[in-house]
């Protein structure tokens, strides 16, 4: 559209969050469910969407989908044996969280259905941490020392880098990828207490 007052530009939602906060600096804060109809007629019984059991239901889907499924798949070829009765459950549980609409329930009934979303949530990840631990210690190492697996879940090859959390007793480490040399970036180190917690911190070795 053309105007003479007015510069239209296309951009992304971040963009324009990130334009509105450098122009706008007050901006109004509004907590809880927007019940009141100001703009426009909204049915009476019709109350704000629930964000967190969509989060929570989407994560649980992919969860399922892109990560636990393949690990089956991964099992499968490799021969490991695993318990497929927490799959059924945990997709049972996401499909009773599905609803006609979150907007129409009351709270005690979104309430239900998040509790159940999470459970499946719960058991997606669950399930996931266990497929990977059996793969993990199905594989063999070339080298002497703790064992890195990393999980390409999706049907492509993919180049990437990946963040982790390593544990280690020496400040200086290899990893290796067969006898190849992996380089890495430490971005933060710190020292933490492994032994027995005690009342007293200071008596942590």
């Amino acid at each position: 559209r053309e105007s003479d007052e007015f510069e239209f530009v296309e951009c992304s939602y971040e963009e324009y969050m990130k334009k509105l906060r450098e122009e706008v600096k007050d901006f109004q804060v509004y907590k809880g469910e927007f019940y009141e109809t100001e703009q426009h007629r909204v049915h009476h019984s019709i109350f704000s969407v629930r964000p967190d059991i969509k989060v929570t239901q989407d994560h649980c889907a992919r969860m399922l989908s892109l990560c636990v499924e393949p690990l089956m798949t991964m099992c499968d070829s490799l021969g490991i044996t695993y318990e497929r009765g927490l799959v059924d459950e945990a997709w049972k549980l996401l499909l009773l969280s599905q609803t006609h609409s979150e907007a129409t329930n009351s709270d005690e009934v979104n309430e239900q259905i998040l509790a159940r979303a999470k459970y499946a949530d719960i058991y997606a990840c669950a399930i996931r941490t266990y497929l990977s631990r059996k793969i993990a210690q199905s594989c063999k190492t070339e080298k002497v020392g703790r064992r890195v697996t990393v999980f390409n879940t999706l049907p492509t090859r993919r180049d990437l880098n990946i963040q982790m959390q390593v544990y280690t007793k020496n400040k200086d480490f290899a990893i290796y990828d067969g006898n190849v040399e992996v380089p890495y970036t430490i971005i933060k180190s710190e020292q933490v207490y492994g032994g027995w917690k005690r009342k007293d911190p200071q008596l942590f070795d």
